[in-house]
């Protein structure tokens, strides 16, 4: 091969390069932002899901078979908590979750579980004295979990603690028992 053939041909490889060099670029940065995304975004979730020290404030995006449409956290879910409750009740975290077929849950986690106690009791004794619009306060066992339940605003409603978490369910219509049995396995 002659000196001017090798040069023509070395130029005619840089050209090419030059041309999909472009391409090449954009499209290595566009696979590296996605996996960046993914990345924080999947660390960002694991933040709010693990809000505070305790993981038990975890979301679950199923309960008894029905699947989470929405979620409210942190500040805005604690303000959304002791609106309901009128009162600061010592929280330190919580979780309203939105689930398929009008259900809904409310996780209040407490300083501590002395702290969850109270609130469970106060529940009990403004229900009980009929302050609000659920009536038919009952107690049941369900291994070995207190569960309170009440009827109101066209639901079944269970409540319960465990450990320094108060948790209300506004289970669906016809599958009550399932989305219980869901929340008490899914929710610790």
């Amino acid at each position: 091969m002659t000196p001017e053939l090798a040069a023509a041909e070395a130029r005619s490889r840089a050209t090419t390069r030059r041309k999909r060099n472009p391409m090449i670029f954009w499209l290595q940065a566009l696979i590296v932002a996605l996996i960046v995304a993914a990345v924080g975004a999947g660390l960002y979730q694991l933040t709010i899901e693990q809000t505070g020290s305790d993981q038990a404030l975890a979301v679950p995006g199923l309960i008894g078979g029905y699947r989470l449409t929405d979620v409210v956290r942190g500040e805005e879910a604690i303000t959304q908590l002791r609106q309901l409750h009128g009162k600061d009740i010592g929280m330190t975290a919580g979780w309203i979750g939105f689930y398929q077929q009008n259900a809904t849950v409310w996780v209040a986690a407490a300083g501590s579980e002395a702290q969850a106690t109270q609130l469970l009791d106060s529940m009990n004794r403004r229900i009980g004295a009929g302050n609000g619009p659920f009536t038919n306060l009952q107690q049941q066992n369900v291994n070995g979990q207190t569960i309170y339940t009440v009827v109101g605003q066209g639901q079944r409603h269970y409540y319960y603690q465990q450990g320094k978490l108060v948790i209300w369910l506004a289970a669906p219509k016809g599958g009550e028992e399932r989305f219980l049995a869901g929340a008490l396995e899914a929710i610790r």
